[in-house]
């Protein structure tokens, strides 16, 4: 605890980066792992350095750790920082060329689907963005990650009423968070469900107010009108 509040979680993601950056070159745990390249431990510690990395915003360190591990030892929590390291590169080309391989290890899932729609809207190809987001909504199951990654595409698409499900599945997640409650309120608009629309403009407004946040909300004010 003493070091977080000395150094802030950066800084101590920092310090694990360079701690990590030592033992890595050592050349005795070099020879072993040449030796068993397989070693599920070294995987491990190859997936937290580079978490540490990202943490510390040291993007090209964290992908030199991630690109050394196998995918079928990663889960979905590091595979998503990996992308986030394409992401911060704007690397949007091998971002997608990232998922292609992992579709290959654990198929066409709602992760895949909805971060792959992602990447097309930084490059600007609204057909395929929209395409993939179609395929992460018709295989969504209601799980509430999923619903986390489908959220994340769904920021600048239009809002339809096939999305109800995703915001109904983070309506508790989001509790507090007024851009949330503005976009859920957006799109019971747009389905013509006022009630509700209502509802969720008015938790979106009280949230807003009570964190001094209103501009980000933009019209919210106009809407209350």
């Amino acid at each position: 605890t003493r070091v977080f509040e000395e150094y802030g979680r950066s800084g101590v993601a920092s310090i694990a980066v360079e701690l990590g950056e030592k033992l890595n070159n050592n050349p005795a745990l070099d020879s072993f792992y040449v030796a068993y390249p397989e070693n599920e431990k070294y995987y491990k510690r190859m997936l937290t350095l580079g978490r540490h990395a990202l943490g510390a915003l040291s993007g090209d360190i964290a992908q030199n750790y991630f690109k050394k591990v196998p995918l079928k030892y990663f889960d979905d929590s590091f595979f998503k920082d990996y992308l986030t390291v394409f992401m911060i590169n704007e690397d949007y080309e091998g971002g997608l060329k990232k998922l292609k391989e992992y579709r290959e290890v654990f198929g066409e899932t709602v992760l895949y689907y909805s971060n792959s729609s992602m990447f097309y809207s930084y490059l600007k190809n609204q057909e395929k963005s929209k395409y993939y987001l179609d395929m992460a909504i018709s295989i969504f199951n209601g799980e509430e990650e999923n619903a986390h990654d489908i959220y994340e595409a769904i920021k600048g698409q239009t809002l339809d009423k096939r999305f109800i499900k995703v915001f109904e599945c983070l309506s508790k997640a989001y509790k507090y968070n007024a851009e949330f409650h503005y976009n859920f309120y957006q799109l019971l608009t747009n389905c013509d469900n006022y009630e509700r629309a209502k509802e969720e403009l008015k938790l979106a407004t009280d949230d807003a107010n009570k964190k001094g946040i209103i501009d980000l909300i933009g019209n919210v004010v106009t809407d209350c009108v």
